[in-house]
């Protein structure tokens, strides 16, 4: 087998563009730039142009497909995508937690946001959107960053046999890209001189049916020229980058820890510890080195042999010049698709080419309606030739009040009226709009172009969750699986790139406000001799998957929903500060705070208030319990005293009966006595 020379990498990376590149993918490119051009409102080409403007018809045109591609592009990309990890085991669970925070600053570093409206729009628009997932080498001061990337569709070039919506069994996946000399060689300094000797590329080819002469928009096919930092004509020059799946030999080994001396010197310590076997997966290639060695080939309890894909990464520029050559260690393409009209192979179809139809016709009928009525309005003259004076009549004839003259001895000029505009035009433009409507499945209600009256909350309601039906069948079957694998592609390049110590500080919007989160990773456990023993929160040997959170980027109806709100406030099942949290209101996270506090103090009164209640309560029966227990005490012994005295003389009588009434009023003067004091009973208790 001959040897793969640098010089013929080159040559296979020219070669594969080449093949991809036939006539299926230019048959492909042409329809999708078309979609583009009327999405950009170039919808009449040059010959169309000249032939309207030949018959004396207007040139313009009605877009409709601009608006309705916004509001998809809208209702596609209104929040952030969420992802959540699941750990594999109870180990994993608090790496799991904080992968979601890592792939949230990661998406924030890269203006994730934005990056997926451009991406959704080319799924829209061409037909094919993609993201790519890579490293920037030179952030955070050359410790790098995974990054989030939007790739071209037109530069991005997939293997044909492909049959996967993700791409996933390509062979192969080429971006090829036009690019400046001087770029390049800022893209990649360590490879100036090779690229300084790179010639110049062949020109751009155009897959555009608009005129580039009379265009009102700039695309990058126009663009076939660079300038660089001298003034002068910078050369364009192709840039390949071919990523392909290759299989390598990798070994899942059992390897038995053997105690250190130090271990050693405690018997029950390394009798334990020369039990401990460690499961680790390695190369071949460091298999190979281990089991060589006689020191450690003794420690090897068991090994499996199996395969596992990574992707080679082959760069090259111009027709022959190889760059480098890498291996990503991942399983997966970097690269993720999102189509819109998926038909089974590497070229979908866009929204924008159903509705290119219903463009054309509501374009052509307003074109007729408008010619009939200039044609009205400026009459054509049939007349006998030498009978009128040509320029006069051309410059006057359609001006208010001109007397026109024609000689004498010919017929007078006579009018020549348009026929009367049929009715079915303004029938056709009518029914042109709503199949456009019906066809994308976006009606004009969405937009808020509604001439009926202004709905209640559950129309709203209605509106947003028919209206958007067909949006969410994308979104289900395609978007929200395309987002979920960028997930795990972007899971397994972090775990491969983030294994040192890291501070992750994340800025996130809490309660009305912006709060810091702080997220580490990679912490170094170290032993009482100051040696590292392991590592906390391992994100790189950490095992979970990775889920999308379906319907986090669609929108939601914010007067609708606090509608749903407050009627569930109002029927009891929440609280106001559960009403509360769910609105707009300016330092709300304050009046949640006041309200608690208002809520925690008058929790506290009405426990106050009902122990004075019942220490009332108390009191009361206490003063009746005493009064009652005092006036049955004295009657009971005054009754005694006066049976036994009944028997002694009527002079002891007499006597009793003044001592009687001694008695009597003492009895009187305690009861008094016994009730201030409780009177003052009273008084303490309530102090308290």
């Amino acid at each position: 087998m001959a040897r793969v020379t640098k010089k013929s990498k080159a040559q296979i990376n020219k070669q594969i563009w080449d093949k991809v590149n036939s006539s299926h993918r230019q048959q492909w490119q042409t329809t999708s730039q078309k979609g583009y051009d009327f999405y950009l409102n170039e919808q009449l080409t040059k010959e169309e142009v000249t032939l309207l403007e030949e018959s004396g018809m207007p040139t313009f045109t009605i877009n409709r497909i601009t608006p309705i591609i916004e509001i998809m592009k809208y209702f596609t990309t209104a929040n952030d995508p969420k992802w959540k990890a699941v750990g594999t085991t109870g180990d994993d669970t608090d790496i799991a937690q904080v992968h979601a925070d890592i792939a949230d600053y990661c998406w924030y570093l890269s203006n994730g946001k934005s990056l997926y409206s451009q991406v959704i729009l080319d799924s829209l628009t061409k037909g094919l959107g993609y993201f790519l997932v890579d490293i920037d080498k030179d952030a955070d001061r050359g410790l790098g960053e995974v990054c989030f990337k939007r790739l071209d569709p037109y530069d991005v070039y997939v293997d044909p046999a492909s049959r996967d919506f993700l791409f996933r069994d390509a062979t192969f996946l080429q971006i090829r890209k036009n690019i400046s000399r001087s770029r390049l060689i800022n893209m990649l300094p360590q490879f100036e001189a090779k690229i300084k000797k790179v010639s110049k590329g062949s020109d751009v080819v155009s897959y555009s049916q608009r005129d580039a002469d009379f265009t009102d928009t700039i695309q990058p096919e126009d663009l076939t020229y660079g300038v660089n930092m001298d003034a002068e004509d910078d050369d364009i020059i192709p840039y390949y980058e071919t990523y392909s799946k290759k299989k390598f030999k990798y070994h899942n080994v059992y390897i038995k820890i053997e105690p250190s001396p130090a271990q050693l010197v405690l018997l029950s310590e390394a009798q334990e510890q020369a039990t401990v076997i460690k499961q680790q997966v390695m190369s071949n290639a460091d298999f190979n080195l281990l089991q060589n060695s006689k020191v450690t080939q003794k420690n090897i309890i068991d090994s499996v042999e199996f395969y596992e894909n990574r992707i080679v990464k082959t760069v090259s520029v111009g027709d022959d010049t190889f760059l480098y050559e890498s291996i990503i260690p991942i399983s997966e393409y970097p690269i993720v698709p999102i189509p819109y009209m998926y038909t089974g192979t590497p070229y979908p179809m866009s929204a924008v080419t159903p509705l290119i139809g219903k463009q054309q016709e509501i374009n052509k009928a307003h074109q007729i309606m408008l010619h009939n009525a200039n044609l009205s309005s400026n009459l054509r003259w049939m007349y006998e030739e030498g009978s009128v004076p040509e320029d006069e009549w051309e410059k006057y004839s359609s001006a208010p009040g001109a007397l026109l003259k024609y000689r004498s001895g010919f017929s007078p000029p006579t009018p020549i009226q348009p026929a009367p505009i049929n009715n079915a035009f303004f029938t056709v433009v009518q029914q042109g709009k709503s199949d456009a409507e019906y066809i994308s499945g976006v009606p004009s209600a969405m937009m808020g172009f509604s001439q009926d009256q202004a709905e209640t909350y559950r129309g709203l309601l209605a509106n947003d969750e028919f209206g958007t039906r067909r949006l969410k069948a994308w979104m289900n079957s395609i978007v929200e699986p395309s987002l979920e694998h960028l997930g795990r592609v972007f899971k397994m390049m972090a775990q491969e790139h983030y294994t040192i110590e890291k501070v992750f500080r994340i800025v996130q919007p809490l309660a009305g406000k912006d709060e810091e989160k702080e997220v580490r990773i990679n912490i170094n456990m170290y032993n009482d001799y100051g040696k590292a023993i392991g590592k906390y929160k391992d994100y790189a040997s950490a095992r979970f998957d990775v889920r999308i959170i379906a319907g986090a980027t669609l929108p939601l109806n914010r007067w609708a929903l606090l509608e749903e709100y407050f009627r569930w406030y109002q029927s009891g099942l929440i609280d106001d500060i559960a009403m509360l949290a769910e609105t707009d209101i300016r330092n709300k996270d304050k009046i949640i705070e006041r309200k608690s506090m208002l809520s925690q103090m008058q929790g506290q009164l009405e426990s106050i208030q009902g122990l004075i209640k019942e220490k009332d309560g108390t009191i009361e029966t206490l003063q009746r319990q005493l009064v009652q227990a005092g006036i049955k005490m004295k009657v009971g012994d005054a009754s005694n005293e006066i049976r036994k005295d009944v028997l002694e003389t009527e002079a002891q009588q007499k006597l009793l009966r003044g001592m009687l009434k001694v008695e009597f009023q003492k009895m009187r003067d305690q009861m008094k006595n016994d009730m201030e004091s409780t009177k003052e009973d009273v008084a303490k208790i309530e102090q308290s």
